[in-house]
This record gives structure tokens, C-alpha cells and sequence, in this order.
């Protein structure tokens, strides 16, 4: 079920991502030497005045950043989207000379729609076409040099990072953000429409240290003997979850942002095979994801800044939005928080869903860094061959190479490890019924066919 709130806001969402880049370029034009702020106005508010004098008037955003600029002689505010009130573009208030500049750029053109933003698929390799983002009108930069403050009414207040936040007060929000991150994030594509590019690296990434360790994500004891360090949560409910179904306490995930003590973390579903070192990833900025389907992203690998202040709006959030996907939280509630998201390439997060009609044997490209299963895992089918091909909708998932790599790991692991994989009597029970339905269909794969010699199940073969 498609969310109601998202659904309104797309139109919105596109204004505040062509506003936002304005206002990220702003920053980065910013040539004082002390801190720049932001103030974001609601589109619905009027700015009420506030009168000083029985002859001086002074905006209301003019007293909510007086604090802040009282050591300055002269400010330069640049107005996005909303009038100058003070009806002069010079005016001394409080002692500070205040000039106004009203910032002037094109509309968006109005052809534009979401998906050319968010489009389903590109051309990561470049094979056929190199992937193009929509253009987007951007103010000739040199004629709002020095900027002390800029002022903009939007559609809501959430443009920079909540820890940017010094004050709000109704719907004014006042921002000092970090120029590092902004710089980042100007360089970056507005919308999936491209991959998050090389050049929007800032920083580097230190592996002098890094020293390769292996881990099982199905024993907390694999976990602690490979030196990770495991942190335990109380567990957060979905609230569109039906009680005892799989996903009922999927919003746990929602906790990786309380890891405050990391400025950023990859976070890794437990359904995944990581072939190679992904540290390189790290450089990106929230929220750095890969593609899923229609215009959404997959959680199962996120590049993400732990956020006290973001996880609690999220926790307060969790009654109002509901996921495009409906119960399935942990994937449709991030995609309701994170509507301008950064692509990284397929390969980080492969699900391995695949379309039999291109691709009859279900390979995995060559240099993947993880897999992602989808379906029946490969620990709940035997290990003979991989039990999505013995149901119609499953096939889609299944895949012989995929489900030989993970039980190459599993024969890598101590035999007090694998004790954990193995078959319960529902399991082993729900694998023989799927044989069954294969072999009376005759399904043309002929997986069905293959004898059995796991050693894991409880009964054996039929």
C-alpha cells in the first residue's frame, strides 16, 4: 500500500531538492570568516513583523539570528523565495547594517517528474548510454558573494541535518551547517538519476589498519571471537506488523542511527555475502544506498550518520507514515524518511533477483562485493541445489552459483558454528512439499530431480 503522506509530498520533495542545491551552493560561496546560518521558513507562514519602535519594524528571522550576528557591523542576507519585508535593500537594525539580496534563478521545468529524478533503471556500466540528470537552474553564484545569512521559505523545514539545527521557534528553523558536508553534497546527483560520482570524495578512508577478520552473523559467540564488538537493543515493533510474522520487529533496525560513538556506519542485512572490502564506501554521505525497484531503494546496505536527534524524529514518525509496501517496514519506512537518497552502484548490495528470459542459468556478475538472497535462503534449503526453483513466484530468486558461495562459507566454518544452520523438521518439511509440487509439474530446470545428500535434514530424501 502506498504511502498517503509520501504520495502528496513528491511534487513538494522535487521543489525542495532544486531549492536545496540552491542553498548548498550558497553555502559553499559563503567568503567570511565566521559561521553562516540558514533560516528556513514553512511556505504556509507568513513572516509577521515585530515592531521595535513605534517607527522601526524589524522581520521576525532578524530576531532569531541577532544573537548570532550581533558582533558583525554589516550583514548580507540573501532571500530565496520570499519578499524583502524590510522594504529597503539597506537598513540599520539593532546598530548591524543589513543588506538584502533577493536571489534570482528559473523555474524548474514543469515537464520534470519524478522519475526523471528517481528513474527505475540506468545504465551503471555505461555501456549503452552514459545516465543524465534532469538540468537544474542555478543563480549566477558570483553575484551573491559574502553572504552572511540566507533566508528561504520552503515546503518544509527539513533540509539540513537536524544536528545543524540552533534554534527553532514555530515554523522558523535556524541552520549553521557544516561547509565540508554541504560541499559534498552539491557534488553529488540530485536524485538516483546517476551513480553518487568518484569526485564527490572528500575524504579518505584510512586501511593501513585494516586487518580482514571473519564473522557469522548467526552466533553472537562467531561474532565476538572475530573481535566485533556486539552492542544489545531493545527491540523497536513495527507498527503495521501482524503479530508473530517475520517482520514484526523489523524498526530494530532503526537503531543503527543511535551508534553515535561512529561518525558513520555501513549497515549490513544478515542476508548477505560479502565477497570484498567495501570500506571504499564509507566516503559518501547519508543516505548512500543502491537501487530496489520503481523509484525506491534497498536497506539491506546503507551508508548512514548515526543521529540521535534523526532517530528520534524517525521513532516519532513511525505511527504517521505508512510503507509503500505495507507491513514491510524495514524496507518501505527508510524510503518514507529518506526521499533524496544518493545511488551506489548494483554490486554492493546484488539481489539476486533475476529475469529468466535474459539470463536462463541465474549468474552472478563478476567483481560483486556482496549478494543479497532473496527468497528461501540458502541455509534453509538443502544444500544440494537451491530450493527457489521448486516454486513458480521463487525462481526468480533462485541461483546455483549464489547458493554454492554461501555454502563454501559454511564448510569455511568451525563445527560448532554450522550447528546453527541446521534443518528444523518444518523446514526439511516445507522443502520436501516444494519438491513435490516441482517434480508432479515437471518443472523444465529439473532441480527437483537431484538427489538429495545433505546431512543436515532430520528425516532424509523421499
Amino acid at each position: 500500500m502506498a504511502s498517503k503522506v509520501s504520495s502528496k509530498q513528491k511534487p513538494f520533495i522535487i521543489c525542495l531538492i532544486v531549492l536545496s542545491i540552491t542553498l548548498f551552493l550558497l553555502a559553499l560561496n559563503f567568503n567570511v570568516p565566521r559561521h553562516s546560518y540558514f533560516l528556513l521558513v514553512e511556505s504556509k507562514v507568513n513572516l509577521p513583523r515585530k515592531v521595535i519602535s513605534p517607527n522601526e519594524t524589524v522581520p521576525q528571522w532578524f530576531r532569531l539570528v541577532e544573537e548570532e550576528i550581533r558582533d558583525y557591523n554589516e550583514v548580507r542576507v540573501g532571500l530565496v523565495n520570499i519578499g524583502n519585508e524590510l522594504n529597503t535593500d539597506r537598513a540599520v537594525k539593532g546598530g548591524i547594517l543589513i543588506e538584502t539580496v533577493p536571489l534570482k534563478f528559473d523555474h524548474v521545468s514543469e515537464n520534470l517528474t519524478w522519475n526523471d529524478f528517481f528513474p527505475q533503471w540506468i545504465d551503471e556500466d555505461q555501456i549503452l548510454d552514459v545516465p543524465q540528470c534532469p538540468e537544474i537552474p542555478i543563480p549566477a553564484l558570483e553575484d551573491y558573494n559574502n553572504l552572511n545569512l540566507t533566508v528561504a521559505r520552503v515546503p518544509s523545514g527539513k533540509i539540513f541535518r537536524c544536528e545543524d539545527l540552533i534554534r527553532k521557534v514555530g515554523d522558523h528553523w535556524v541552520y549553521r551547517p557544516e561547509k565540508k558536508r554541504l560541499e559534498q553534497i552539491v557534488h553529488m546527483p540530485v536524485g538516483s538519476c546517476q551513480l553518487a560520482p568518484p569526485y564527490a570524495v572528500t575524504e579518505k578512508v584510512n586501511s593501513a589498519t585494516y586487518h580482514p577478520r571473519e564473522a557469522y552473523a548467526m552466533s553472537l559467540k562467531g561474532l565476538r571471537d572475530a573481535g566485533r564488538k556486539i552492542k544489545q537493543i531493545e527491540r523497536i515493533r513495527s507498527p503495521y506488523a501482524m503479530t508473530g510474522t517475520y517482520n514484526e520487529w523489523n524498526h530494530s533496525k532503526l537503531r543503527v542511527w543511535q551508534l553515535t560513538d561512529y561518525d558513520k556506519v555501513i549497515f549490513i542485512d544478515a542476508d548477505l555475502l560479502v565477497f570484498q572490502n567495501i570500506d571504499k564506501f564509507f566516503v559518501y554521505p547519508e543516505l548512500s544506498v543502491v537501487k530496489n525497484s520503481r523509484d525506491m531503494f534497498n536497506s539491506g546496505v546503507m551508508v548512514l550518520e548515526p543521529s540521535n536527534c534523526l532517530f528520534k524524529q524517525m521513532m516519532a514518525k513511525r505511527y504517521e507514515l505508512k510503507s509503500y509496501n505495507g507491513g514491510d517496514q524495514h524496507q518501505g519506512f527508510p524510503n518514507e524518511i529518506f526521499t533524496w537518497w544518493h545511488r551506489l552502484p548494483e554490486k554492493l548490495n546484488y539481489l539476486n533477483c533475476f529475469d529468466s528470459a535474459i539470463d536462463q542459468e541465474h549468474k552472478i556478475p563478476e567483481n560483486t562485493y556482496t549478494i543479497h538472497f532473496l527468497g528461501w535462503k540458502p541455509w534453509t534449503c538443502y544444500r544440494d541445489y537451491d530450493c527457489n526453483w521448486d516454486t513458480d513466484y521463487s525462481q526468480k530468486f533462485a541461483s546455483d552459483c549464489a547458493h554454492r558461495e554461501w555454502w563454501k562459507l559454511y564448510d569455511s566454518m568451525a563445527k560448532e558454528l554450522q550447528s546453527y544452520c541446521r534443518l528444523t523438521e518444518n523446514m526439511e518439511s516445507r522443502i520436501r512439499e516444494q519438491r513435490r509440487i516441482a517434480r508432479n509439474a515437471s518443472f523444465p530446470d529439473g532441480h527437483w530431480k537431484i538427489k538429495v545428500t545433505d546431512d543436515r535434514g532430520l528425516h532424509g530424501d523421499e
